[in-house]
């Protein structure tokens, strides 16, 4: 379960921390139950562990932890809305590119590890708004340092160093 990303969709949707926690926590258990979310998400979409039957857990908790399921169902359609989203309208190639740098930014939140060890996507799966434009990817090192990254599909011009300085 992608903890991290999870927590900050919910923050989001402007929820109170302790409620944040508590889905986390619900679907921790879950999870220990069921197996990994993503992977269940990957084969059923969480099918099976919506409607949770953990020993030991009452029926008012089981609807408390279908709650949590289906918050980080929600949670990954969003990513893999974000992801298969792509400009249909062809300006010379550019929706293409547009496309690719999307399938780029995908793979790479997907295996972000693969590019750092240690490296922790931290913004939930979105890219962030700043004043200047939208950051693809935030993430952060082992050793607390906010890591961002932009991506180009094609060949990056001068105005990308721009665009980068601008997030600083």
């Amino acid at each position: 379960m992608d903890e991290l990303g999870f927590r900050a969709f919910l923050q989001q949707r402007s929820l109170k921390e302790s409620s944040i926690d508590t889905y986390i926590t619900d679907a921790r258990r879950v999870e220990a139950h069921y197996g990994d979310f993503d992977e269940l998400y990957k084969k059923s979409g969480l099918a099976e562990a919506v409607h949770a039957k953990v020993p030991g857990i009452s029926e008012r908790n089981r609807s408390s932890y279908g709650t949590a399921v289906r918050h980080y169902r929600d949670f990954r359609d969003s990513r893999a809305a974000a992801r298969d989203s792509v400009a249909d309208v062809d300006d010379g190639g550019r929706a293409q590119l547009i496309g690719l740098e999307r399938e780029l930014q995908a793979a790479l939140r997907d295996h972000i590890h693969q590019l750092e060890s240690g490296l922790v996507v931290i913004d939930g799966g979105f890219e962030r708004h700043v004043a200047s434009d939208f950051i693809d990817i935030t993430a952060k090192s082992p050793d607390g340092t906010v890591v961002v990254i932009e991506l180009k599909a094609g060949t990056a011009g001068r105005d990308a160093i721009g665009q980068i300085l601008s997030y600083m």
